[in-house]
């Protein structure tokens, strides 16, 4: 850096907000800097280490986060650095030239740094249709980091959209995520529970035990493929237990403990997998009975003794 640095921000990203408390006079804006790190934690940090980093302590560290004793930290979660004196930008010279341009003040971002902190902003505003939002329950080992890496979103949104204080979460909470972006299969694939993968896989091992792994993943995709048509019940579990629907679930083969390749082809087709090309009924022609409606409709693929049709 140019200048004399105050050492709390020596080789830090330094994002700065400039709030303007004059008119434009002479080509020159008089402005007023105003400066809030947010650290992003990172792996094997801990409240000792992150005051360190920034030469704090841990009681306003935790002050300024609202964090217990009890309180967890996981990597993506973002705390304000907080510091006993406000006035710290005192003497340091600015290289205004890469920082914000003479004509309209705006918010830079210098290109040297060594820890990862942004801006604290005002709230974010979201504003998302409630048909692109899904009703999400905290699971262990959950962060908001990597939710919002698998929902294709940012720590800010969902801390915006469920107007959360901080980025600390607990098992069992309740809150919304964005799905725009993702196919509805994507959607279940992200938020099916651990029941729901046990049951899919068990009427894959009770309806394809003996076929061919490639039909075995076709089962599961027909399940999937009717959770989402709006032809069927809407979970995994209403569709399993629909009532006539699998032979397995009449005559107890959905009851046995599944092997592990029923479980792998439950979450290949998760994974967006389909052998069956879309089907939403099967059938092995040898042994089923009044099939007469199955004649009707569009066959797809042949896999082992199956027949797939839409």
């Amino acid at each position: 850096m140019r200048g004399s640095v105050n050492r709390r921000i020596c080789v830090l990203i330094i994002a700065f907000a400039i709030v303007i408390t004059g008119a434009f006079a002479a080509g020159i804006v008089k402005a007023e800097r105003i400066f809030s790190l947010v650290y992003v934690v990172q792996e094997g940090d801990n409240l000792t280490t992150i005051a360190k980093k920034f030469e704090t302590t841990v009681t306003l560290l935790k002050k300024a986060n609202k964090l217990t004793d009890s309180s967890m930290l996981l990597p993506g979660d973002e705390l304000y650095i907080p510091f006993e004196d406000e006035d710290f930008t005192e003497g340091v010279e600015w290289p205004s030239t890469e920082l914000f341009s003479d004509a309209t003040p705006e918010m830079k971002i210098m290109d040297w740094h060594e820890y990862p902190v942004r801006l604290k902003n005002d709230p974010v505003t979201v504003n998302i249709p409630k048909s692109q939002q899904l009703i999400y329950h905290i699971k262990r080992g959950d962060s908001l980091y990597e939710l919002a890496r698998e929902f294709n979103t940012s720590v800010s949104i969902l801390t915006a959209l469920n107007k959360l204080d901080n980025t600390t979460i607990r098992i069992g909470q309740r809150i919304i995520l964005p799905t725009a972006g993702l196919t509805p299969k994507q959607v279940l694939a992200k938020t099916i529970s651990a029941q729901e993968l046990n049951l899919l896989a068990r009427v894959v091992n009770g309806e394809a035990r003996g076929e061919p792994y490639l039909g075995k993943v076709a089962v599961a995709a027909v399940i999937l493929n009717r959770v989402l048509s709006s032809y069927y019940p809407n979970s995994i579990e209403s569709v399993i237990y629909q009532s006539g629907q699998f032979e397995s679930v009449s005559n107890g083969q959905f009851n046995l403990h599944p092997a592990s390749s029923s479980y792998q082809a439950a979450r290949e087709a998760l994974n967006g997998f389909d052998p069956s090309l879309g089907a939403l009924y099967f059938l092995n022609p040898k042994v089923a009975r009044n099939v007469w409606w199955f004649e009707k409709r569009q066959k797809t693929v042949t896999i082992g003794e199956h027949v797939f049709a839409r």
